[in-house]
């Protein structure tokens, strides 16, 4: 394969590795883990004087008030910087422990304490305080399931790690999410439910929705099922509702949102070991299959223009999955010391 042109390689295919320095990401969610331990007090006072706090995303500076939203900024800058990880175990990180977890396991919150489920055991482990924030780190390669304690199950995608409070009880639920997750929000009128990437704010009572945002994509985007959400972010010009069938998609390159009208199916079908394309660029395709089996690809410049349309079943395999390209596109692949080379 001829590799002298700097358009042969997509470099954007391989695992995005981690922007932070090892010792700088723990300093990071150290100080996350220590500001989670001091809300219990900070709610606990009668009277708290109003703070602003600065954190910079997207090159803007936002500024936040108030007891949750006084740390809120850590937990953007921390999930916009801490990026996806390349290979490894699926893990929950706690104030104090770290705990490994089975790629089949099903990992669900309860008054007081977290189960790990996998074919084999289920093992038990204490909360400590109610208030405290954990984080489940999906690596790719890997996908996870997660039951929050409010009764909201979560489906996380290769590559993706969440925030959320240990016990999801009060007012408002919030989570923050780097990657993609499909969500079924549990239905309280009271307590409104909140993801937050670092672009956008998506806000829900109770629904299905799909919320898809990598640190290395260009796009954010949010396609719901049923129900109702409401999608904000400090770049936004204004509140967007929207409606089941529904695609919003905000373009960080130049700050343009969209909503669409889409088959869901197109969107979801992710979390049943399939994909689906109409029209995609190839390159978007690798993308996809670069996260979800961990794997690196090499790509010769004259398959950049090549568009992909059908069902792709990820559940046999990358070998099986390069092979259904190759039919409908007539891509050529060989897999070099764990590096896979595509040609035309």
């Amino acid at each position: 394969m001829n590799t002298n042109s700097e358009d042969e390689i997509f470099s954007i295919l391989k695992p995005v590795e981690t922007c932070l320095a090892e010792d700088d990401k723990a300093r990071l969610w150290a100080r996350v883990r220590k500001d989670s331990l001091r809300m219990r007090a900070f709610r606990r006072a009668a009277v708290i004087a109003v703070s602003a706090a600065a954190a910079i995303v997207a090159g803007v500076a936002i500024y936040f008030t108030g007891t949750w939203r006084s740390v809120e900024p850590q937990y953007i800058q921390y999930i916009s910087e801490a990026m996806p990880e390349a290979g490894g175990d699926i893990r929950i990180e706690t104030s104090d422990k770290v705990i490994e977890v089975s790629s089949d396991a099903t990992v669900s919150y309860h008054d007081g304490y977290f189960s790990v489920s996998d074919s084999v055991e289920t093992k038990i482990h204490d909360i400590k305080k109610g208030g405290d924030v954990h984080q489940m780190i999906v690596p790719f390669g890997k996908t996870a399931c997660l039951n929050l304690s409010d009764g909201t199950k979560m489906q996380l995608n290769s590559g993706t790690r969440v925030i959320y409070k240990a016990e999801m009880n009060g007012r408002s639920r919030e989570i923050y999410l780097n990657g993609e997750a499909f969500l079924d929000v549990f239905h309280d009128e009271t307590s409104p439910f909140s993801v937050k990437t670092d672009r956008l704010d998506v806000s829900v009572l109770g629904t299905k929705f799909n919320v898809k945002a990598y640190p290395s994509d260009k796009q954010q985007s949010i396609v719901l099922v049923s129900g109702k959400v409401s999608v904000t972010g400090n770049l936004l010009e204004h509140a967007y509702q929207m409606k089941p069938e529904q695609r919003f998609c905000y373009d960080g390159s130049n700050c343009n949102a969209s909503l669409e009208t889409v088959d869901v199916e197109d969107y979801t079908c992710w979390t049943e070991g399939i994909l689906r394309f109409n029209g995609a660029n190839i390159k978007d395709v690798l993308m996809q299959l670069s996260r979800y089996y961990n794997a690196r690809f090499s790509c010769d410049s004259t398959i950049k223009d090549i568009s992909i349309t059908g069902k792709l079943d990820l559940r046999n395999g990358i070998d099986a999955a390069l092979e259904s390209i190759s039919l409908v596109s007539g891509i050529k692949y060989r897999n070099r010391h764990s590096l896979y080379e595509i040609s035309k």
